[in-house]
């Protein structure tokens, strides 16, 4: 019976939300539709990695944004996040000019700014952290644009 509550405890922890799915999350479950947008462009020009990938960020963004927790799902999509963007910076770096360089580490690093904003005014209890969060998401779905019709 001990053994039951400690596991009872333990899967409640991840029923955590993050803020309220309805009240403001919502903005950022709309905004995740954009990568399914980039990840067409990405079918389109024929980079088939890159669409994969970014199907499959499309698709756990989507799946996390929908009903927002600490858990499997934002772990899931944070690391999907991280192979992507990895491999865009390899792929930039070996197949682009150095003008592709700056203007990918450029992005990237505006991310990286964009994402410890938003979890310190998260922390903070400000709402302003889904603004930079879907900051995050444009740049995510300007990125094959920038990479192939630029």
């Amino acid at each position: 019976m001990n053994s039951l509550n400690y596991r009872y405890k333990n899967t409640c922890k991840y029923k955590f939300f993050i803020m309220d799915p309805n009240e403001h999350t919502k903005y950022l479950f709309y905004s995740s539709f954009l990568m399914g947008a980039s990840s067409l462009v990405c079918f389109y020009y024929k980079d088939y990695p890159t669409f994969f990938l970014m199907s499959l960020l499309f698709l756990t963004s989507i799946h996390h944004w929908n009903n927002p927790s600490y858990g499997w799902k934002r772990t899931l999509d944070m690391v999907v996040c991280k192979v992507l963007a990895l491999y865009l910076y390899g792929t930039t770096l070996i197949f682009y000019d150095e003008f592709y360089h700056y203007v990918y580490l450029g992005g990237f690093y505006s991310s990286i700014f964009f994402f410890f904003l938003a979890n310190r005014s998260f922390r903070l209890k400000s709402d302003k952290w889904i603004v930079f969060q879907m900051m995050i998401h444009f740049y995510t779905f300007f990125t094959p644009f920038v990479l192939y019709m630029l």
